[in-house]
C-alpha cells in the first residue's frame, strides 16, 4: 500500500485533505509543528529539524507539502522566521524527501506571488513581482523545487484566497462572520473595493489532487487553482449581511495606520487564469461563493449551540 504524508496536515488546508483521504479508508501520515491529537499517525515535527524531518519519511511514497507561516498580515511581523521556514524547511523536506525514494510531492503555493494584476488574469506563465513577504517566500520555494525536479515528480498549486470551516478568524471571511455574528465593527482597509476570487475548501482539495496525480514529461507543473468569479470586499460584507441577517456595521482604515499593513503591499485586483487547471487537470472551481458562505455561517451557528 503506498503511504502519503502532509506536511502541515494540522492547518486549515491540511487538515481537510486528510478528512478526503479518511473517508475513502486512507490514512496519511500527518506531519506539523503542533502538538495536535486530532490525527491518527501523527508526528510533531518542525521542519527546521532536518535529522527529525529524515526519519519521519521513511517508507513514504508521495507528499504534500502545506507547511508554512500563513497570512500576509501575520508573516510581516515574523519576517526572519518566514524566511527560514520557508527556505530552510522546503530544502529539508526536498532532501529527505529524496534521500527517502519518495516519488512525488506536491507544493501549496500562492496568488501572492503575482502581486498586483497587469493583465485581465493572472497566469502561471507570467510576470511575478509579489508584494509581500509571504508572496515573496512562496516563489523562491517554487525556484528551489524547480531546481530539484529532475530528482522527483513535483506540482505546484497556486491557491487564490481559499476559505472554509474551521479557518482561522484572522482570515478575511471568518473574521467578518465572526464580527457580524457578535456585534462587532468590521475592519476593512482602504474604502473597500480591491477585489478577490474566493475559492471554496473544497474546491481548493479537488484542485490540488488532480495536480498532485498529474504527471508531466518535464517532471514539474504549476497550476492556478481558483474561482473564477471575482467579488469586491464591500460587496462580500453586503452578502455575509444578508445571509446572516444582521447589518453589518463597518470601520474604514487607510492603509499604514494602526497597525494596517502598508498601501504597497496591498493587492488591489486578483483574478486567476484557470485554462491550464482546465485543459489538462479538468479542473473547474464549482461552489458558488453565496454557498460556500452559507456553509461557514452554518458551520459558525453549530459551533456556538455545541459551546
Amino acid at each position: 500500500m503506498r503511504t502519503v504524508a502532509i506536511i502541515g496536515g494540522a492547518g486549515f488546508i491540511g487538515s481537510h485533505l486528510f478528512n478526503y483521504f479518511y473517508r475513502r479508508g486512507i490514512y496519511p501520515k500527518i506531519i506539523d509543528i503542533s502538538e495536535s491529537n486530532n490525527f491518527e499517525n501523527f508526528s510533531s515535527v518542525d521542519i527546521l529539524d532536518r535529522e527529525k524531518l529524515m526519519y519521519e519519511l521513511k517508507g513514504v511514497n508521495e507528499v504534500f507539502h502545506l507547511a508554512s507561516l500563513v497570512g500576509v498580515d501575520s508573516c510581516l511581523i515574523q519576517e526572519e522566521r518566514l524566511f527560514r521556514t520557508s527556505i530552510e524547511g522546503t530544502i529539508n523536506v526536498l532532501d529527505s524527501c529524496i534521500k527517502n525514494g519518495v516519488e512525488k510531492i506536491t507544493f501549496a503555493s500562492s496568488s501572492e506571488v503575482y502581486g498586483e494584476l497587469t493583465e485581465s488574469k493572472m497566469k502561471e506563465s507570467g510576470n511575478f513581482k509579489p508584494k509581500s513577504p509571504y508572496g515573496k517566500t512562496k516563489l523562491e520555494c517554487e525556484k528551489i523545487l524547480y531546481y530539484y525536479k529532475d530528482n522527483i515528480q513535483t506540482n505546484i498549486v497556486r491557491f487564490f484566497n481559499v476559505y472554509g470551516e474551521g479557518q482561522r478568524t484572522d482570515f478575511v471571511i471568518n473574521k467578518f462572520i465572526s464580527s457580524i455574528l457578535n456585534d462587532d465593527f468590521i475592519t476593512i482597509y482602504g474604502d473597500g473595493e480591491q477585489t478577490r476570487c474566493f475559492t471554496y475548501i473544497n474546491d481548493a482539495i479537488t484542485g490540488m489532487l488532480a495536480a498532485h496525480n498529474y504527471k508531466s514529461i518535464k517532471n514539474y507543473e504549476i497550476f492556478n487553482i481558483g474561482n473564477k468569479n471575482s467579488i469586491s470586499i464591500n460587496s462580500l460584507v453586503e452578502l455575509l449581511g444578508k445571509i446572516i441577517g444582521k447589518s453589518p456595521k463597518i470601520h474604514y482604515l487607510e492603509y499604514g495606520n494602526n497597525g494596517v499593513r502598508p498601501r504597497e503591499i496591498e493587492v488591489f485586483n486578483r483574478f486567476p487564469d484557470t485554462n491550464k487547471a482546465e485543459s489538462l487537470l479538468n479542473f473547474t472551481a464549482k461552489t458558488e461563493l453565496q454557498k460556500g458562505l452559507r456553509n461557514i455561517v452554518r458551520f459558525y451557528y453549530s459551533n456556538m449551540v455545541n459551546k
